[in-house]
């Protein structure tokens, strides 16, 4: 099942509603999405094992060099607050709050994509994604840590055998 689906199931559901007491998952990817899958399907009573080819995001010099940002605006909050409010916070912490945002189109063209009517919104969160990744890491070790239900590998070697 793909991880979008699956995420959209847990979404629909509390965990309550969808116990997963006694599923095994193993999630191939430490990324943002498989570590928001990892909480949702730890939450629900289910037990994973998380193996991603890159080290570990807190690692010192995780990325080298090499970053980049995303921004978390009403969807990607929509998403975290799946899990809880104090995920979120601990997310949001991590991150920069923005409320300007301008499309360049060309060098004569720009287009404010938030308008005076969103002076209510709430800011989207400037954030790299390994700052992501560790906030959403440390929450899941925080919570599920020592539960016996997560395992997880950084730097793994996944090869596929025909």
């Amino acid at each position: 099942m793909a991880i979008a689906t699956l995420l959209s199931l847990l979404s629909s559901a509390s965990a309550t509603a969808l116990p997963l007491t006694g599923l095994r998952s193993l999630i191939v990817g430490g990324g943002p999405s498989g570590l928001l899958l990892a909480h949702r399907l730890l939450d629900a009573g289910g037990s994973v094992s998380l193996l991603e080819g890159r080290p570990d995001p807190r690692a010192p010099g995780y990325l080298e060099g090499r970053a980049y940002a995303l921004g978390l605006g009403l969807r990607g909050r929509t998403a975290i607050r799946t899990v809880d409010e104090d995920l979120w916070q601990a997310v949001a912490a991590k991150g920069f709050p923005s409320d300007r945002f301008t499309l360049h189109l060309g060098s004569r063209l720009k287009v404010d994509l938030r308008t005076p009517d969103d002076s209510n919104a709430e800011p989207s969160i400037l954030i790299y994604q390994s700052d992501l990744c560790a906030a959403l890491l440390d929450q899941m070790l925080r919570r599920h840590g020592v539960s016996g239900r997560l395992t997880t590998a950084f730097g793994a070697v996944i090869s596929c055998q025909p």
